[in-house]
């Protein structure tokens, strides 16, 4: 099976995403967002829906914004 046929079960991604992060993230698939993205006041994950990514490129994208839920405080740490 090619890559450009493949489909990501995001199901299993959000299960992944909420078991790394211990707590019960919001977890939206969204066809618009460009890549990943997690927001620390929401608490919710952004994923981006690629048709020809791997089952990889999406397990590197959760456990990478996963690590922004576990570690990087929810004020503003970027204003003056």
């Amino acid at each position: 099976m090619s890559t450009a046929t493949r489909t990501v079960n995001i199901v299993s991604k959000s299960q992944l995403a909420r078991l790394l992060a211990t707590e019960n993230i919001k977890i939206e698939h969204s066809r618009k967002a460009q890549t990943a993205s997690f927001n620390t006041n929401t608490r919710t994950l952004v994923l981006p829906v690629w048709n020809k990514a791997s089952e990889d490129m999406y397990d590197l994208l959760v456990a990478h914004e996963i690590g922004h839920a576990l570690h990087t405080p929810a004020e503003d740490v970027y204003l003056p």
